[in-house]
């Protein structure tokens, strides 16, 4: 990973102002203007998802296994396989955006679900099962039947169905309800007590250089008092309904 950000900076890319941790966040924000004024931007991530109840649906050492190479972008250029990049587009599209029903990411979970033949039908749905995220599958993958009639195989649908299984901490992300609170109950679900512990005090106290570029407070009473107002002020966010954000 450090390799990989160091070469990004190399090329001209800078960091965004992200808040770090050791498990607050799994991944970091950088981008890089053009000599056309265009902006490009990356999330380098280091797990799939920052939220904990799906981080290790799929390691890196599972999705490099079974990556293709992408000779349009460059010799030694590779992607997740079409069975992993399903796997991803239904986490993310639930973890990362809150159950958003935007087309955007449906139409992703679409494409990529008709390359699928059988045999990655199979292995998609061991390892939905495995990683505990079956219902955050079968939802993006009706989703996309409804709005573009994806060629989801019915004993796939059959084998995703929620009513036979124990219910998996990952479908909090599919609660219209939720609020930011629950995601965080979900997270400490998953954790160790040390693990609890470490990601509280990262969410109550990021690092000092983050306060300071996010706030633009320099000095430690300006920053005692900038970490104070961001706690202050962040309750109401974490208690709030989704649908108020």
């Amino acid at each position: 990973m450090t390799s990989a950000l160091a070469t990004l900076q190399d090329i001209g890319y800078e960091h965004a102002v992200n808040i770090s941790g050791s498990l607050v966040s799994s991944q970091t924000s950088l981008s890089r203007v053009d000599a056309f004024g265009i902006d490009h931007a990356l999330d380098v991530h280091w797990k799939i998802a920052n939220r904990h109840a799906v981080a290790s649906v799929l390691s890196y050492d599972d999705i490099a296994g079974r990556a293709v190479p992408l000779p349009a972008i460059g010799p030694a250029a590779r992607v997740p396989a079409d069975v992993d990049a399903l796997l991803i587009a239904c986490v993310h599209r639930a973890a990362h955006h809150r159950d958003s029903e935007e087309l955007l990411w449906l139409f992703d979970i679409h494409l990529i679900a008709e390359r699928l033949a059988p045999a990655d039908w199979h292995v998609f749905v061991a390892n939905a099962r495995g990683g505990r995220v079956t219902a955050i599958c079968a939802r993006g993958l009706g989703l996309a039947v409804d709005w573009f009639g994806t060629p989801v195989p019915d004993d796939v649908l059959h084998a995703l169905d929620i009513r036979h299984m124990v219910p998996e901490p990952s479908a909090v992300f599919l609660s219209k309800d939720s609020r930011l609170v629950d995601n965080l109950k979900s997270d400490l679900g998953s954790l160790s007590l040390r693990g609890k512990v470490r990601l509280l005090f990262e969410h109550l106290f990021p690092p000092v250089a983050y306060i300071s570029e996010r706030y633009q407070v320099t000095g430690p009473t300006s920053i005692a008092f900038a970490y104070l107002r961001r706690i202050v002020l962040g309750i109401p966010q974490w208690l709030a309904d989704r649908r108020q954000l």
